[in-house]
Formats: C-alpha cells, structure tokens, sequence
C-alpha cells in the first residue's frame, strides 16, 4: 500500500523560517526605497542646476524663449519625479510653476515680473524642500500658499507671496493687539472695583 507525500515527510524536517523571509522582504522594500530616493534627490539637484542657469536669463530677458522653455521643461521633470516617490508637496509646488509658464509658451497670459518673482521664490527653497523630504519634516513654505498665488497670478493678478505673508502677519498682530486692549480694559475695571470696595 502506498503511503502519502505527507506520511512520507519527517517530522522533524524543519519548516521554512516564515519570519526570516518576510523580514528579508521588508529589507529589500527598505533598501529599494533608498535607492529611489538617492536617484530623486540625485535628479532634483541636476534640476535645480538647469533652473539655476536659466532662471536669470529670463529674469534679464523676458523674450528668451529657450530660456523659458528650458525651466518649463525643468519644473515639470521635478513634478513628475516628485509625484513618483510621493514628495507630493514639490510635486504641487512644481506644478505650480510649471502651469504658469505653460500659459506663457501659448501666450494665454505675458511674462511679467511678478512670475519671474515667483519661479525665483520657488526656485530658491527647492534643496530645502528635497531636504524636508528627505527627513519627512514638514515643507519650508506651505504648499496650498503656493498654488493659491500660482492661480492668482494665472488670473491677472498682482500677488506675492511676500504680501500674503505681510497680510497674515498684520491680521495676526491686530487680533492680538484687540486681545491686548481686552485685557487692558478688564484690568483697568477691577483696579477701579477694588478701589470702590
């Protein structure tokens, strides 16, 4: 009579370390994780050069279309590899960047100072946004501000990032200053009570 496979097996044949391999598993993901983040950090300062070396030409010459095409090119190269390994806020900012001169390649909107301004802002925090992905620390500038002024300036209008940040930091200080004048006029009401006891 023949005997089954597993009547056949040993008892004490030892069973395949279950643990081991899936520890190994989650070294290899750990070790390919590295490495897509060398090569996105590796491509981010390549991109950085080329911004660098044609972002003031076309501050000088707002005509220089292999200038602006160039930059386009750049920024939509640090979008895309952003994306890819989820450093999602330089791939918005990138975006950013990229949709407005987009829009001036196909003449929707002019170039102008203003966007020069703000591809140079983008262009200046870019090692410390792959620095901020590197070490999962939140972004040096906020991403939403940035795409907000990225519309703004699609739709003709004259809007920093310097302004926003003067806005916010003058509702801030005339909040605390009626916080202040609040709190002044409450003090100066109890010394009065208290003299009248």
């Amino acid at each position: 009579m023949e005997q089954s496979i597993v009547e056949d097996v040993p008892e004490d044949v030892a069973q395949p370390p279950v643990m081991e391999v899936a520890e190994s598993v989650e070294d290899d993901d750990d070790l390919i994780d590295e490495e897509i983040l060398e090569i996105f950090i590796e491509e981010s300062e390549e991109v950085n050069e080329t911004i660098q070396a044609y972002l003031p030409r076309l501050v000088e010459n707002y005509d220089d279309k292999e200038a602006l095409t160039e930059l386009r090119r750049a920024f939509h190269t640090l979008k895309g590899s952003g994306r890819m390994v989820e450093a999602m806020d330089i791939g918005e900012i990138a975006w950013g960047v990229e949709n407005l001169l987009n829009r001036v390649l196909d003449n929707t909107i002019e170039m102008r100072s203003d966007i020069a301004e703000f591809a140079s802002y983008v262009a200046q925090n870019i090692p410390a946004l792959v620095e901020n992905f590197r070490t999962r620390t939140s972004p040096v500038i906020d991403p939403e501000l940035v795409e907000a002024q990225a519309q703004r300036i699609v739709e003709g209008e004259a809007f920093t990032l310097t302004d926003a940040s003067s806005d916010e930091q003058e509702t801030v200080s005339e909040d605390e200053l009626a916080l202040s004048n609040d709190a002044g006029e409450e003090a100066r009401e109890s010394t009065v009570e208290a003299e009248l006891d």
